[in-house]
């Protein structure tokens, strides 16, 4: 063929006469490639065009396909992901994924949802009950139920399926900004976690396309929450690599790539579509820091990880240097370097960063490393499109707005403190950034929070001050504009995505669940529409918390006081002062750590008040609640688990021969109450949420420890060892994977082990010894129900010992057991996500199913409400919200699960001799209720507390 040929060069004796044709023919190539940019166009002008040919330099011979396909490449450096205009869209390109499966063949696509309650992604609710139409995968329309446009399309569209939504909000399927489902695949198996990528820092070549796998579990479960698309970022590089935007459906053809939101089949690979919009994951802090410590010669410190990074992007932008001069020869008729393309794919997508063709999301907790990542991108040239995690962001919204670019913040409503540069982290970050006016989306970071669980974040952000519009957009409209897909996703609009969900309540109410889900107009989940609310307040927007003002800051003069009077109170759930739900109002009057009056009228004993602050607590909608009992796993011991040095420290640490020490000694037994830390940042942000007593075992890090030691419990405002409740509580075993260690490898071992050390010391006076004879009870840690089947068996061999299953989440399977046995459940967590094989048959709650709660409760057996991990200690009575709102029990039995069940499994109660609880403004289980006073030991010691009260690391007297 004529195009195959290769290009010979002039004699040297031409090239004079020709340059001024060769730049002539060089500024018509311009003029063309900027306005004619086709590919064949070119093709057809540089085949025919043989004084062109011709004057091409002699240096080397240059191949007409590499030619080509230089020239390809040329054009395309300036071509940008288009936006498409959803109004003129005919068909969602996804939809023949599902149309032209002999699986799906003949199914008809086409319903309407009707009288919809419909919230929109920029969280605008619409006016009156609306009509949703789905055809060819995309929203045909959303009008008005009733309408005569509704008539109109229920004509053209034809619907195959009419679905009455009975006023249930209908809403955009949920946008995921950051997670790792598909590369760290669940239960968590070596085999199939490919989260990291450690053979070096900067690892920008890879794709979590190549390791996406569609057998994880999570992708099912994570759509089951109403998320419908999410971003898969590869994690923990300093320069991770590239991510990708799945829909969270398998297809029929079980294919990876026909999971992309972007396939379109009629591109070679959607892999390789210039058109296509493309993410990057970058990291900053301790994740790069210290994931490569065993590598000799990566970075150990931010000044290391900084030279690295600039010295990358040099590279990258030296190859863009590079392909601009070999475009640049070409179009002026000169001699390239190079026969070909100057192309590296290690730094392919660093150089499509350079160009503006890349959106950034950077992992990122402190300020210093935002600033630092800032500085990196003004340097270099390139815009940050979002910061994720970003704990620290609230503090320096002024930074952030003076970076170029409109710079995003993806952040966590829930995550502080387990890590320093996790440690400033506020649940009003969300609030503070909106009100700085910074554009916020929420995450998960699956699996580190369960990606179903993305609505979770949206309610825990709007209930400390997020505003409710700007709440759910953050999962929805505007995480699909930070992701530059706000024109296929993120809205209920014509034209785009048919990824919607139909919630059971206002998605923003606690618990709220998805009743159907559908992806490109597939059903993913699919559950009966109940005819009615079980409670009409559930169609309403929840409340947020309010601010302190100036005349509540005023009966704070009341703390200290043993003496005083509370107005308005609705309810009572203390079992030492029950009370019904009633519209008339009650009063309290406290003395001297005693109730002298509760009653409609207590104006007969006001006179026996005598306080310095004569001002009477008055509530428009108050209840008096049991304070919480938490039983957590670092709260008072360690106050970063991975900083050592904030606390006691960690077993693990202390081997012989790499072989933990002899648990078989009783005498090595730990016990918490020897390396309590208190009045520590946790404790008192614990304390001013209403966790006022604390059950901790000493620190179990990450290791693997059959025998973590004795719990201790203790006051959790407690400045001295007067404020522990009980020394010695519980001793703690874990039984299954985690109890694994070098002496015990397997878990018929470690039962073995147990059943030895409580006979053996059956007799004597020791810790062993008062477990086995039931003085001292046995908190065995695990899930598996094959586990607890085990245990159920040794607990009735010794007949004598207390045994409290702690996890427990495949207790369900074996709760009748439990029952008979009179084994109590502590879990941790309720609310579970399939994490470990251990816990793979879990119950979710979701898709209509019981939660563990209702399982057990309808099994008998006592259970109580814990948090496996310690940020969430401070938000257990939104836990319990959350777990009554989707389990069958009422709020006394939710608030009982975190404060007096907790006690009595434990055997506190016996030595909780006080006057505890909590008064506050809105029903204790809604979002927006407000602790107004904290009382301990019949004194009021809190008024309006600040929920996050200041704490110094070094407080200054």
């Amino acid at each position: 063929m004529e195009w195959e040929k290769t290009f010979t060069l002039p004699p040297d004796g031409t090239r004079g006469n020709l340059m001024r044709v060769t730049i002539a023919i060089g500024l018509v190539f311009a003029l063309i490639h900027v306005f004619l940019p086709s590919n064949a166009y070119l093709k057809n002008l540089f085949s025919s065009n043989k004084v062109f040919i011709d004057s091409l330099p002699r240096s080397h011979s240059l191949s007409s396909t590499r030619f080509s396909d230089g020239l390809r490449k040329c054009r395309n450096r300036y071509i940008f992901p288009q936006k498409i205009d959803p109004e003129h869209r005919q068909e969602n390109p996804r939809y023949h994924i599902y149309t032209n499966d002999t699986s799906t063949l003949g199914t008809n696509f086409s319903f309407v949802i009707k009288n919809a309650t419909v919230l929109d992604g920029d969280g605008i609710l619409r006016d009156g009950p609306a009509d949703v139409y789905i055809d060819k995968g995309m929203i045909y329309g959303v009008v008005d139920s009733g309408s005569k446009i509704s008539q109109f399309l229920m004509e053209s569209v034809k619907p195959h399926d009419i679905i009455d939504a009975k006023g249930k909000y209908v809403t955009p399927g949920l946008v995921e900004m950051h997670s790792h489902v598909g590369i760290c695949t669940q239960p968590e198996l070596r085999g199939v976690n490919d989260m990291f990528e450690l053979m070096n820092p900067t690892t920008q070549f890879i794709k979590t396309l190549d390791a996406f796998n569609i057998g994880d579990p999570a992708i099912k479960l994570i759509s089951y929450g109403g998320v419908t698309s999410s971003l898969v970022l590869p994690s923990a590089n300093l320069i991770s690599g590239e991510g990708f935007v799945f829909k969270m459906l398998v297809p029929p053809s079980r294919s990876v790539e026909e999971m992309l939101l972007q396939y379109d089949s009629n591109d070679v690979s959607p892999n390789l579509s210039v058109n296509r919009q493309r993410w990057m994951k970058m990291a900053c802090g301790e994740n790069p820091k210290k994931r490569f410590v065993a590598n000799p010669s990566a970075p150990k410190s931010r000044m290391g990880l900084g030279f690295l990074f600039r010295s990358t992007m040099e590279k990258a932008q030296h190859l863009k240097e590079e392909q601009d001069l070999w475009c640049d020869a070409i179009e002026q008729g000169l001699t390239p370097k190079t026969p070909s393309f100057p192309e590296n794919s290690e730094y392919d997508l660093l150089v499509e960063l350079l160009r503006g063709k890349v959106r950034t999301n950077s992992h990122c907790y402190e300020t210093f490393d935002i600033e630092t990542l800032f500085r990196h991108a003004r340097e270099f040239g390139f815009n940050i499109t979002a910061v994720h995690h970003a704990l620290d962001a609230y503090k320096i919204p002024e930074i952030i707005k003076r970076q170029p670019g409109n710079v995003s913040i993806v952040t966590f409503a829930t995550e502080w403190g387990f890590k320093k540069e996790a440690f400033q982290g506020s649940v009003f970050s969300p609030k503070i950034l909106n009100d700085n006016n910074i554009t916020i989306a929420l995450h998960t970071d699956h699996p580190a929070n369960g990606g179903q669980d993305l609505i979770i974040q949206a309610q825990i952000a709007h209930s400390f001050g997020l505003p409710a519009d700007k709440a759910f957009s953050a999962i929805s409209g505007t995480a699909a504009k930070i992701l530059g897909l706000d024109d296929r996703i993120g809205y209920l609009r014509k034209g785009y995505d048919a990824d919607l969900v139909l919630w059971d309540r206002h998605p923003l109410q606690a618990g709220s669940s998805p009743l159907k889900v559908y992806i490109d107009g597939v059903s993913v989940l699919n559950v009966p529409i109940p005819d009615e609310n079980k409670d009409d307040d559930l169609i309403s927007l929840p409340g947020s918390l309010e601010d302190i003002t100036t005349d509540k800051k005023a009966l704070r003069c009341l703390e200290g006081s043993q003496e005083f009077v509370v107005k308005g109170i609705k309810q009572s759930f203390l079992k030492s002062l029950p009370s019904g739900a009633s519209n008339i109002t009650k009063e309290m009057v406290v003395k001297g750590g005693e109730v002298l009056c509760f009653q409609q009228d207590c104006s007969e004993f006001y006179s026996a008040i005598h306080s310095n602050c004569m001002k009477i607590i008055t509530l428009k909608d108050g209840y008096v609640v049991p304070a919480g009992t938490a039983l957590t796993t670092t709260h008072g011991i360690t106050e970063m688990p991975s900083e050592l040095s904030t606390g006691d420290g960690d077993v693990m640490d202390f081997v012989n021969n790499n072989i933990l020490d002899d648990f078989s000694d009783p005498e090595k037994v730990v016990a918490a109450k020897n390396g309590l830390h208190l009045e520590s940042k946790h404790l008192k942000w614990a304390h001013n949420s209403g966790v006022l007593k604390i059950i901790t075992p000493p620190l179990r890090n990450e290791g693997k420890k059959f025998l973590t030691g004795i719990s201790t419990a203790f006051r959790s405002d407690a400045t001295d060892l007067n404020g522990i409740i009980k020394e010695n509580v519980a001793i703690h075993f874990t039984i299954g994977d985690l109890g694994k260690q070098i002496l015990l490898p397997t878990v018929s071992l470690q039962i073995q082990t147990l059943r030895k050390l409580l006979l053996e010391n059956k007799g004597k006076a020791n810790a062993y010894g008062d477990a086995f004879r039931g003085e001292l009870p046995i908190a065995l840690h695990t899930n598996s129900k094959d586990v607890i089947l085990q245990l159920i068996k040794l607990k009735n061999e010794l007949k004598t010992p207390y045994f409290i299953i702690v996890g427990g989440v495949e207790a369900h399977l074996v709760g009748k057991q439990l029952a008979e046995n009179g084994i109590p459940v502590v879990l941790e967590p309720w609310r579970c996500q399939r994490k470990y094989w251990d816990e793979r048959r879990c119950l979710t709650g979701l898709h209509g199913t019981p939660t563990a709660i209702t399982a057990l409760k309808k099994a008998g057996v006592k259970f109580a409400i814990a948090v496996d991990e310690d940020k969430l200690v401070r938000l257990l009575y939104q836990e319990a919200t959350i777990a009554k709102a989707r389990s069958d029990i009422t709020s006394y039995e939710a608030l009982k699960a975190i404060s007096y069940d907790v006690e009595d499994i434990f055997k506190i109660n016996d030595f909780i001799n006080s006057l505890d609880f909590l008064v506050t403004e809105g029903h204790p289980l809604t979002y927006g209720s407000q602790i107004v006073a904290i009382v301990e030991n019949g004194t009021l010691t809190d008024v309006y507390p600040d929920l996050e009260p200041e704490f110094e690391v070094s407080p200054t007297y």
